[in-house]
């Protein structure tokens, strides 16, 4: 049983397997997309929108929680200051 597994698989390797000039031209264009792919950059549309963006984030955080109510001091503190 298992010389005709063995032979059908090299039989179908055998189909499938490229030229030498065919395994040339992959490898050829496997090094051009390389290449290209090191020097693809961020488009600049979507630099500028993070930018934007994060300065939306950063002006909510602000307006939502202004710096003075963090630096207030709790109402049970001022009223035993009132008191002392």
């Amino acid at each position: 049983m298992k010389g005709p597994l063995k032979q059908g698989v090299r039989k179908h390797f055998d189909q499938q397997r490229l030229s030498t000039t065919q395994l040339d031209r992959l490898a050829s264009l496997m090094q051009v997309r390389e290449k290209r792919a090191g020097v693809r950059r961020i488009p600049l549309r979507l630099t500028g929108w993070s930018v934007a963006a994060a300065a939306v984030a950063i002006l909510a955080v602000t307006i939502l929680f202004p710096p003075s109510l963090l630096d207030e001091v709790p109402i049970t503190q001022r009223i035993a200051l009132e008191v002392a």
